[in-house]
């Protein structure tokens, strides 16, 4: 049987989720496609239930679709949030909201770098 599909995510990183995640809360059909068996698999950025964000990009507008990310990640936590608080069912009253820890890391290389020069703004 074919299926029919709005919206087609071809990888389901940091941006690739939060772009799926965007399109089916406007009422759009989406279909996500990884290509390992689970999001930030290994040999991804982003191992198992971790993301890792990066601002760093020589294309500014990778950057830029980053940053909007995060925002969707945040907008997703607040509903979860609020079904929580909600608490209708005891599986809304279970749920862990919080959907971003931020954590700081170690970075070093030549200050004049444009990756170092990035993470410094």
């Amino acid at each position: 049987e074919t299926q029919e599909y709005d919206v087609i995510v071809v990888g389901l990183g940091c941006v690739g989720l939060s772009a799926a995640y965007y399109c089916s809360n406007q009422g759009l059909k989406v279909l996500g496609v990884e290509k390992n068996a689970t999001s930030g698999a290994a040999g991804t950025s982003s191992q198992g239930y971790t993301r890792t964000y990066r601002f760093n990009d020589e294309n500014p507008i990778k950057n830029e679709m980053m940053g909007i990310s995060m925002k969707i990640w945040n907008e997703a936590s607040d509903k979860l949030k609020a079904l929580k608080n909600q608490g209708r069912t005891e599986e809304h009253r279970n749920i862990e909201p919080e959907l971003l820890f931020p954590l700081d890391y170690l970075t070093y290389g030549d200050k004049n770098s444009y990756f170092i020069s990035c993470m410094m703004k």
